[in-house]
């Protein structure tokens, strides 16, 4: 694992370049190495029974969020990507180190989230083809989730405009966390007004 200053050419502008140094990650497409320790530690604590996650380039958070699932003794980790290479080796990662607490799907985000609907505790939005579709992602997490569910989106910090944009503007509770490339947890709201 390199220093993520190798990767974030374009730096988060609320981090200084100093801080950037001390995240940790495989390359410029996997997620830093803190992302998956962080939803290793929410998986822990919340005890959910369907972990989705849309977008999971060589694993590193699969496996972090399978592994949380096998501590608890309970729940399942669906995870996708739409590039077969990736969705084959993240498979057999899965199978081979946390067998029974991960299911690999060859397809695209909104796919998934649309076979698991209501069922989905805790979702975890990464998928690497674009904003748009990663805000559609986010839409019908929306739409489906329970209130009270929670909604991790990565890449939110402002050098990535996009989906700095689709997190800034829901009308949700949400809280960002200000990494290199930027962290938001958004929370249905448990109840109605």
């Amino acid at each position: 694992m390199k220093s993520e200053d190798n990767f974030t050419k374009d730096c988060n502008p609320l981090l200084s370049k100093e801080r950037v140094k001390l995240w940790k990650a495989r390359d410029i497409k996997g997620s830093e190495i803190e992302v998956g320790e962080f939803l290793y530690g929410l998986v822990r604590f919340l005890k959910p029974r369907i972990v989705l996650e849309t977008g999971c380039y060589k694993g590193d958070t699969s496996i972090a969020i399978a592994k949380a699932l096998k501590k608890n003794g309970t729940g399942m980790l669906h995870t996708c990507d739409i590039n077969e290479e990736l969705a084959k080796f993240t498979k057999n990662r899965l199978n081979k180190e946390v067998a029974g607490y991960g299911e690999m799907h060859y397809t695209y985000g909104t796919e998934l989230i649309e076979r698991f609907k209501e069922k989905i505790d805790l979702a975890f939005v990464d998928s690497g083809y674009g904003y748009g579709e990663r805000e559609e992602e986010i839409n019908l997490l929306i739409k489906y989730l329970h209130p009270g569910k929670i909604i991790a989106i990565h890449d939110t910090a402002p050098q990535h405009l996009g989906i700095y944009k689709v997190a800034n503007k829901l009308d949700l509770p949400k809280l960002y966390f200000n990494t290199p490339r930027g962290f938001t947890l958004i929370q249905l709201p448990a109840h109605n007004g």
